[in-house]
């Protein structure tokens, strides 16, 4: 550095040093302060601190005055009638006199957002006159409930004559409430936002808060308070260092430096650590040069130009990691064993003492405690352990120093009987079933896996079946040579190096057969009906119910008549509603409990029926023609020739003319009527004729 700047240095120290002792000494409440060319008084509240006597930017006690977004300074964009932009600042100083609009979260006009802005009477934008600096949150409290302000009358008639500014909204630059609510801003900030009082008419909110972008109005206070801060809890302790750490709670209105000290005796610190200046909040620094088995007394210490405040003293032991051996298993088990372990030292603190193992060496996925104790042995049960299966087991000691293990050992466990269930049994035939078992544990040692059977509960000597050695889970073996429709007995059974075991008794009954039935042929066959037959061959242990089916479409049977239930033999039905001169398919039907079992396919065909006609009126009758007219009705199974007769003698036709419409269906049919005598009476009737006779209308 040279002597130029020497000197400028020394100028600029002396310069502030003036004007801190200036202000600090030399000022008395009720004396007048200005900044950028107003003057401002001063007051004393109700709380003991020195204030502003009006709002900034106001000319008279009671004014208005300006609207401040949260953090800036007087720089022209508090005057109500400011200009606007929507553009945020990246900086501090926007380095223009607008209101800034923020029209989406976080809603302020810096981005990104900083907090330190208004702390303190050297905060980096304080807008206050020299000396003075924005209150906190917690001063706005303390000077709300001295006051008894609680709402805007009580607030105007108080010492500081705080008005109803109104406020200027973030988003819209409008103001608004003027006269009607007052908003005041704290130095206090909260999350993205700021902590603000709200008088209105009826009530007051001193702990408020809302977006920084907001214009409301600063009211100043005096100077700076010592701060608040609290002691917490000592971390990371090692033998030689910990972690001390105090959290400042208020700064006073100006960042102090943050201490922690201690020392071996309650009331008495003689070390410290410095943490540096910083605002409200947790902070630490490291405690050096400690003892092993030393108990130190600790509390928090900040400093700042107001004074010195402490925090309540905590205290803590240095203790060091405890030393533990294995040693070996015992009591094994096929499930359990006990663990065992010795604390040869406690390193200045008893440890909990555990037991850890796993099925890896190396990796310890379960532990069980044996609690807190002193040097010497100790023990816990090792549970819910594996047959046949080798565990690696360590000790474990924990004090507030620290973790220490012992070596591994290993151990393995004892085979267990093996569990099995027995399932219902399946696939059941005349003579044969499926057994089906479940292995719901091996014991450590997969067993060997059978099915027992007999026709008595619990004697199991007509035979067995097996599924060979396996694991948990089903099997299934066949039981063979079984006796039709009786009645078997059966459990599972499964055997390791441990011993047998059973499972539950089960039972089924093996089936009855199908019946045998053949097809007779049909017999009394009519023009509507004829009679089913079928024998019965065997009935399969069961009497069956025993049917014809029978329908036009060979190998599709629409219908069936039955003989109701019967054994062996002959059996008949009535097969009806059928049509003349159809062919029809026929088979025999036998259905007991085991199944349905069908003769083979006959056929047979209805007998032709007369046909029926109607006579209908006679049309276009001229003076030597006619035409007759008449509807078959029903064919009979075969189309008829179709006639009409005529005569002029009332039921005499044995003489009488006929015409033919050719054979044909059911439906009208017409014919002419030729060689009538003019002015003449006939009589008309309709014939029809098929292969099994005449028949008129």
């Amino acid at each position: 550095m040279n002597k130029i700047q020497n000197i400028i240095f020394i100028f600029i120290v002396l310069f502030l040093l003036g004007s801190y002792h200036a202000v600090r000494a030399d000022f008395v409440c009720g004396s007048t302060v200005t900044r950028g060319g107003l003057t401002y008084g001063s007051v004393t509240g109700a709380d003991g601190k020195c204030w502003l006597d009006r709002n900034l930017g106001a000319l008279a006690v009671s004014g208005n005055g300006w609207l401040f977004q949260w953090g800036r300074s007087d720089d022209n964009h508090q005057v109500t009638s400011s200009g606007t932009t929507t553009t945020l600042s990246g900086t501090n100083t926007p380095g223009h006199g607008l209101f800034i609009k923020a029209t989406s979260s976080p809603y302020d006009w810096r981005s990104p957002q900083y907090a330190n802005l208004w702390q303190g009477t050297y905060g980096i934008n304080n807008p206050c006159p020299a000396g003075f600096r924005i209150p906190t949150q917690s001063e706005w409290a303390t000077l709300i409930s001295a006051s008894g302000i609680t709402n805007t009358a009580t607030a105007a008639a108080s010492a500081l004559k705080i008005p109803a500014a109104g406020a200027r909204a973030y988003d819209t630059a409008s103001v608004y409430f003027v006269g009607g609510n007052g908003y005041y801003w704290s130095s206090t900030p909260y999350s993205i936002y700021a902590y603000f009082v709200q008088i209105t008419g009826t009530s007051v909110f001193p702990a408020n808060y809302t977006n920084r972008a907001q214009g409301e109005s600063v009211r100043c206070i005096k100077g700076i308070t010592t701060p608040v801060v609290t002691t917490d809890a000592v971390t990371s302790i090692t033998s030689t260092t910990a972690v001390g750490n105090g959290t400042v709670t208020d700064t006073g209105g100006n960042n102090p430096t943050r201490y922690i000290e201690w020392g071996t005796t309650s009331g008495s610190y003689p070390n410290s650590c410095n943490a540096g200046i910083g605002g409200m909040g947790a902070y630490s620094c490291s405690m050096t040069g400690l003892s092993v088995g030393t108990t130190y007394y600790v509390r928090a210490k900040v400093v700042n130009t107001a004074g010195t405040t402490y925090g309540s003293e905590t205290s803590f032991v240095v203790v060091v990691a405890p030393t533990v051996t294995t040693q070996s298993t015992t009591s094994i088990t096929s499930t359990g064993a006990i663990g065992n372990g010795t604390i040869t030292a406690t390193g200045g603190n008893n440890p909990t003492r555990d037991i850890e193992w796993g099925t890896t060496s190396g990796i310890y996925t379960n532990s069980c405690t044996a609690g807190t104790g002193s040097t010497g042995p100790y023990s816990c049960s090792i549970t819910s352990l594996s047959p046949n299966t080798t565990y690696y087991v360590r000790a474990k000691a924990t004090n507030s120093a620290g973790t220490s293990y012992g070596g591994e050992t290993s151990f393995t466990t004892l085979v267990a009987l093996p569990t099995v269930t027995t399932q219902s049994t399946s696939n059941i035939t005349i003579s044969s079933a499926t057994g089906n078992a479940t292995i719901t544990y091996t014991g450590g040692e997969n067993p060997t896996r059978e099915i027992e059977w007999g026709t008595e509960t619990n004697v199991y000597t007509t035979g067995s079946c097996s599924a060979s050695v396996g694991g948990t889970g089903t099997y299934s073996c066949n039981l063979t040579n079984l006796q039709p429709n009786t009645q078997y007995f059966a459990r599972a059974k499964a055997t390791n190096s441990a011993g047998t075991t059973y499972g539950e008794e089960t039972q089924f009954t093996t089936l009855i057969d199908t019946p045998d039935t053949t097809t007779v042929a049909p017999s009394v066959i009519t023009t509507s009906s004829a009679i089913g037959h079928g024998t019965i061959t065997d009935t399969g242990g069961e009497n069956p119910e025993r049917f014809i089916e029978w329908g036009t479409v060979s190998e599709t049977y629409t219908d069936s008549c039955t003989a109701g239930t019967g054994g062996t033999g002959d059996y008949a039905c009535d097969i009806t509603n059928l049509n003349p001169n159809i062919t029809y398919y026929t088979r025999a039907k036998a259905t007991n409990s085991a199944g349905t079992s069908y003769g083979s396919e006959l056929s047979f065909t209805t007998l032709v029926a007369n046909p029926t006609a109607t006579t209908q009126a006679t049309t276009i009758i001229q003076t030597t023609t006619a035409q007759g007219n008449g509807t078959v009705t029903a064919t009979g199974g075969e189309n008829p020739e179709r006639f009409i007769q005529y005569t002029t003698t009332s039921n005499d036709y044995d003489t009488a003319e006929e015409c033919t419409a050719g054979t044909g269906s059911t439906g009208q049919y017409s014919c002419t009527m030729t060689n009538l005598t003019p002015n003449t009476q006939y009589f008309v009737r309709a014939k029809v004729t098929n292969s099994s006779g005449t028949t008129y209308g």
